[in-house]
């Protein structure tokens, strides 16, 4: 019985690791390699060095094979990228077994690029805010990396300092070949922060406003306008006054009404003489007061 349990356990251990063997064989593909391998070439013989050099990684990541990396360090120390060509030649050195004819050539080409690659070396400055970025060609790099040089290739390369509460800060630098540079760096200036008190509201005066010529001349053109209202009404009830008194003389002879209809219309003749006169004199008083006060006041 023992040796059919250590048998189940060995059977489940490799069940176990089948699966990443599988995926790492998937992950391998030798024929596609070495033809995207002899296109590289085609390509770096023509000098067309940007596709050459990604046939020559594809190559590489479908067969790792030590002659593609030496190609692909080749071609991308023709194309000026010093830093990606001088690690390839060393990782290629450190795969070669001893004996193997490229294996001086891969060391040779590493210490000659490791002259020309140029470092530089980022430092904050303190004190450094909280969660402070710094970032290279916008690749975050982390403490560990800081005060370090690290190898960067020849050119323009942009270095960007963010801080919360800070303005970004960036610099541009131009890096020649072999060059040895430092930099200090530090975040922007602070950001404004705004105000969590509301300014006082303004308090509106309470005092009286003194009354002007304007008021004045507002105060008679409203009483203009009453008055020359009074006026109309007064005609309108002049007119129905001169209409009830022809009916009164025609049916009440002498001053004398004998009749209901006669009575009645001679009572609304009173009433409406006495309303017209006093619509009429409160229309001349209207007009007067405000004629008055609009020729005096302030137009």
């Amino acid at each position: 019985m023992r040796w059919w349990r250590a048998a189940s356990a060995a059977s489940v251990a490799l069940a176990l690791l089948a699966p990443v063997s599988v995926s790492r064989a998937q992950e391998r593909d030798p024929p596609a390699a070495e033809a995207l391998f002899e296109r590289g070439r085609a390509a770096l013989e023509a000098g067309q060095l940007a596709e050459a050099c990604a046939l020559f990684a594809e190559s590489y990541r479908l067969d790792a094979a030590v002659g593609t990396l030496l190609n692909q360090a080749r071609c991308e120390e023709q194309r000026g990228q010093l830093a990606e060509a001088w690690e390839h030649f060393r990782t290629a050195a450190e795969q070669l077994p001893p004996g193997d004819e490229r294996l001086a050539m891969a060391r040779g080409r590493a210490v000659s690029l490791d002259a020309r690659v140029p470092r530089l070396t980022l430092r904050l400055t303190p004190p450094v805010p909280d969660r402070t970025r710094v970032l290279r060609d916008r690749v975050e790099l982390r403490e560990a990396s800081l005060g370090v040089a690290l190898p960067l290739n020849p050119g323009a390369h942009s270095i960007e300092v963010q801080a919360p509460g800070h303005e970004p800060r960036v610099w541009s630098l131009d890096v020649r070949e072999g060059e040895r540079r430092e930099l200090s760096l530090a975040p922007g200036a602070r950001l404004a922060v705004p105000s969590a008190t509301p300014p006082p509201a303004a308090v509106a005066s309470t005092a009286p406003r003194p009354a002007g010529r304007s008021t004045r001349s507002t105060v008679g053109w409203a009483a203009g306008s009453v008055g020359a209202a009074a006026l109309l009404a007064s005609i309108g009830l002049g007119a129905w006054a001169y209409e009830r008194q022809r009916y009164v003389s025609a049916h009440c002879p002498g001053g004398v009404c004998e009749d209901a209809r006669g009575l009645q219309a001679s009572g609304e003749l009173r009433s409406l003489t006495r309303v017209s006169t006093g619509a009429f004199v409160t229309g001349l008083l209207g007009l007067g007061a405000g004629t008055y006060l609009v020729l005096t006041g302030d137009f």
